[in-house]
């Protein structure tokens, strides 16, 4: 017989304090396993930015390494929307033999009564509350005490050091929460011109030997501080690039954009740092940097004919990231840039 916490939530992404929680919990309580639950309906919440299939995706690479973790999607063979009284009754059937409880959050007491079936579910499973917030649990609840400042909405705000590597590098590889947290930063145009900047790079990154989950991170940061308030822009070149202040401000931002790829969304390759910080002038040549630069200014939104220039970069990227260039440059010229 084992005794299993039962830890439901979005994960929507998986971040470190989930996983802390879980370790944390497992060795308060004495558990055996806890599994991770992914809501595959929440009914008391808004609708999921990923789908269910890859926040379990990124579940399991989080606890991967992890032997007393698991992650159980039961709830995407039941009824919608996902309630926890059904989740348990199906559990508690499937594994008469287990002993289950169900960790929740101390911020969720206050929503119980909204619980569907809740007293019967009271009944069939014991509650145990993580305070997290230092507030008074009711004494019919055990609980445990933890702390840890991550949470999901602050990732798809934008800041990656709440998540773990492997969460991280996931994200990347599969495109995953960018179409969200672009709209976090930038306008929704902007952000439309960076998803079209993205799939030119793959289109002529496909000729080439370059690592593609390198060339996306590039490209998907590449305009990240694009409209960021000029005064904190100011103040990030002044910290990072004094050495740059005499260029004209409408390249700033791809100095910035560097330096917030570093700090909140953890690109610490100085192949990519170096790729955005070239995207708008074009004076680094690596193969990385001349995909990002071209595919910057042959996303298929220009105003201008853009296919011509794309199948020369196919052909010879040195070739068509000179050509590009040398006439990237004659138009800012003439708009004084």
């Amino acid at each position: 017989m084992k005794k299993i916490g039962l830890f439901g939530g979005s994960f929507d992404p998986v971040h470190s304090g989930h996983i802390e929680l879980s370790k944390t919990v497992l060795k308060e309580l004495s558990l055996d396993e806890v599994w991770l639950i992914p809501a595959f309906d929440q009914p008391l919440k808004s609708a999921h930015v990923e789908t269910f299939e890859n926040r379990v995706k990124l579940l399991k690479v989080a606890t991967k390494h992890l032997k007393n973790l698991k992650v159980c999607e039961i709830e995407k063979e039941l009824s919608t929307p996902s309630y926890t009284y059904n989740t348990v009754k199906r559990l508690m059937q499937t594994y008469p033999n287990n002993i289950f409880v169900w960790i929740i959050g101390d911020d969720q007491i206050e929503h119980l009564n909204k619980w569907y079936k809740i007293d019967e579910l009271l009944n069939m499973v014991e509650f145990i509350v993580v305070n997290r917030n230092e507030v008074a649990v009711e004494d019919r609840f055990k609980h445990v005490d933890f702390k840890h400042n991550a949470s999901s909405s602050a990732v798809r705000a934008g800041n990656f050091n709440m998540l773990p590597k492997v969460v991280v590098e996931m994200i990347y590889e599969h495109h995953l929460y960018f179409p969200h947290i672009l709209k976090e930063f930038l306008s929704k145009e902007r952000a439309e011109h960076t998803l079209r900047c993205v799939d030119v790079a793959l289109e002529i990154g496909a000729y080439y030997n370059v690592e593609k989950t390198d060339l996306y991170k590039a490209v998907i940061l590449h305009d990240i501080t694009k409209e960021l308030d000029k005064e904190t822009e100011l103040e990030i070149m002044e910290k990072y690039f004094p050495q740059y202040l005499n260029l004209n401000s409408k390249v700033y931002h791809q100095y910035t954009a560097a330096i917030v790829a570093k700090k909140f969304f953890r690109i610490t390759d100085d192949k990519i740092l170096a790729a955005i910080k070239s995207h708008t002038t074009g004076d680094n040549i690596s193969l990385l940097a001349m995909i990002t630069y071209v595919a910057d200014k042959l996303e298929r939104g220009r105003s201008y004919e853009v296919d011509h220039y794309i199948e020369m970069c196919k052909e010879n990227i040195y070739k068509g990231f000179k050509v590009v260039r040398r006439d990237a440059k004659k138009a800012r010229k003439l708009k004084g840039i």
